[in-house]
């Protein structure tokens, strides 16, 4: 212990990696970690499968789209780069789509909880998905009278006002107590010319390499725009890093190009 030593929760919101620390109990060495994270990641693909599955009724497709999720570039390079909590918000926000869609909700709030614990922005995201759902599920129950309206509707209701409550937890409370001022990470984004910092060679750069595998089918359907609040985050600020698929900062963005392709074959 030196006297540098700061509490993680002065850095990031991912109370997660509690849960990780017993495995050094059966192996005592980081190697643990990326081949958990590893194994997670991979578990993903069941999920994409599923989601296929419920959406397209093709059993070929889904499996296509299953080791497409196996293959696809960005996720390789963020499973390689290191262990990081947020890393693991691809399965988990995959699994509670795909749980909500077959109507299992309290599988689906169970990986809900899980992605919040990842990293402390994931909530905006979050909050985009129950968004989604309440728009989604509102609209399959028109004919249905105002109770039944409001039963059917307390879990969206629910994961977005979560979701709000987790990030205002994160960036107004927790953070600033344990670091004694605000994020680290606000800097990025201080004297920002957003139509210079938006229209650059390397977002363009960066949407291709996120998307072209899939030949752009994610932006044929609304699903897409569950993304954006991490976009904003990642090509707004004024860390390069940020649009680059080499590092983890696409964990969050990867679901919703899956799902959204999905939605978008189906149309």
């Amino acid at each position: 212990i030196g006297p540098d030593q700061i509490a993680r929760p002065a850095v990031h919101n991912d109370i997660i990696l509690g849960l990780f620390a017993p495995l050094y109990f059966f192996y005592p060495s980081p190697e643990i970690l990326l081949v958990v994270q590893s194994m997670m990641l991979g578990l993903g693909a069941l999920a994409v499968f599923g989601i296929a599955q419920h959406v397209l009724k093709k059993q070929h497709l889904s499996l296509l789209f299953a080791v497409s999720y196996l293959f696809y570039v960005p996720l390789q390079y963020t499973n390689r780069f290191d262990f990081h909590a947020v890393t693991l918000a691809t399965p988990f926000l995959l699994f509670m789509f795909y749980f909500w869609l077959v109507k299992k909700f309290r599988w689906s709030f169970l990986f809900f909880i899980l992605s919040l614990l990842t990293k402390e922005q994931v909530g905006l995201t979050t909050a985009c998905m129950g968004i989604y759902m309440f728009i989604t599920q509102n609209s399959k129950l028109k004919t249905q009278n105002y109770n039944s309206k409001l039963k059917n509707l307390k879990f969206p209701t629910a994961i977005i006002i979560a979701s709000v409550v987790w990030v205002g937890l994160s960036f107004l409370v927790i953070i600033p107590f344990f670091r004694g001022s605000a994020h680290f990470a606000s800097s990025r984004y201080q004297d920002i010319n957003v139509i210079q910092t938006l229209f650059r060679q390397s977002t363009g750069d960066y949407l291709w390499n996120l998307f072209a595998p899939l030949g752009f089918l994610s932006f044929l359907s609304p699903v897409f725009l569950i993304t954006l609040p991490e976009f904003a985050v990642n090509l707004l600020s004024q860390d390069p890093n940020m649009r680059s698929i080499v590092f983890h900062y696409t964990a969050v963005i990867t679901p919703f190009v899956f799902i959204s392709a999905i939605y978008g074959l189906k149309l």
